[in-house]
């Protein structure tokens, strides 16, 4: 074999080294670089109200206050953090009770985490109380409180 041949060859195999080291980066990028798209969906869930239920720690005179405690319940599957309480109304006083008197001051917000499928109790001192220009046909009568709360997922 002349030295050309060989040189011949050799050019060969070296193009031909050449040839399929390309082809391999060519098919690694092809593998590597692939591209797609798809769509996810999600949905929102939903929450059911909070409840409030008012009780009050002490019988009510004229010109005295007490303790009101508010019950809240939440129905929710996830903890809830109550943000606010509030009247639902006005206070309602039985038959017979012409002149109640009956306030209740309750605070701008308030934060108590209520778990879920639980309840939690809010306590408010002196937040309800009897004027003294409540009259007499008022003794022993019941105060029903309406009672909202609003609150925000924990």
């Amino acid at each position: 074999m002349t030295a050309r041949q060989r040189w011949t060859r050799r050019l060969a195999a070296a193009g031909t080294g050449t040839a399929a080291i390309v082809m391999a980066a060519g098919l690694a990028y092809a593998v590597w670089s692939q591209t797609g798209a798809g769509t996810g969906t999600a949905a929102a869930g939903t929450t059911a109200p909070l409840s409030a239920v008012a009780a009050v720690s002490d019988t009510l005179y004229p010109g005295g206050s007490a303790t009101l405690t508010v019950t809240v319940s939440n129905p929710n599957q996830r903890p809830v953090t109550v943000t606010s309480i509030d009247l639902a109304g006005s206070v309602a006083a039985s038959a017979g009770c012409t002149t109640p008197g009956v306030t209740v001051t309750l605070p701008a917000s308030v934060s108590v985490t209520v778990p879920a499928g639980g309840s939690a109790p809010v306590s408010f001192t002196d937040a309800i109380a009897m004027t003294a220009s409540s009259s007499s046909d008022c003794q022993g009568a019941t105060f029903t409180i309406p009672v909202s709360a609003k609150g925000k997922t924990a």
